[in-house]
């Protein structure tokens, strides 16, 4: 196993402790309850991906950590995981299955978190390290019940 396999290996099981609050100590935020979830999706750029595992990867790793524990501490998240790089996935369509393109932005992450609105969803993207590396951030309200869809849950 190599340097860079390790370092990622590392930061993501730290951000994954950080999002199920297992090494981080949170108090819940009363909230007004709203019921309403919103997916926060991150998208990083080509360098933001590269950042993870190069000299730059304690950095990165730390800005990250910091805006996700922020957002742990308010006692909101439901959920959340980095994924790995692009050339670690595939998109699938009706012909067959092929290799994701590592240029552009791609998806790198996300939350689902509680939010009385989809404005203070919004406003849990500030300071997102995504945002100051060429990438970005979608914020949409998760669907909680649709038609037919009951019986499979």
């Amino acid at each position: 196993m190599d340097i860079r396999t390790i370092i990622t290996i590392t930061a993501v099981t730290a951000l994954s402790a950080v999002l199920t609050g297992s090494s981080v100590k949170t108090q819940p935020v009363p909230t007004q309850e709203t019921g309403k979830k919103f997916a926060i999706l991150f998208y990083e750029s080509e360098q933001g991906f590269a950042d993870r595992t190069n000299a730059k990867a304690e950095k990165y790793w730390a800005g990250w950590m910091g805006y996700i524990g922020g957002i742990q501490g308010k006692g909101i998240v439901e959920s959340g995981s980095p994924l790995l790089p692009p050339s670690e996935g595939r998109t699938v369509d009706g012909s067959g299955t092929t290799k994701l393109s590592s240029k552009g932005v791609h998806l790198s992450g996300m939350l689902v978190v509680k939010a009385a609105s989809l404005q203070e969803a919004i406003d849990l993207t500030k300071g997102c390290p995504a945002l100051t590396s060429g990438g970005k951030v979608e914020v949409r309200e998760v669907m909680l019940s649709a038609p037919k869809m009951e019986a499979v849950r």
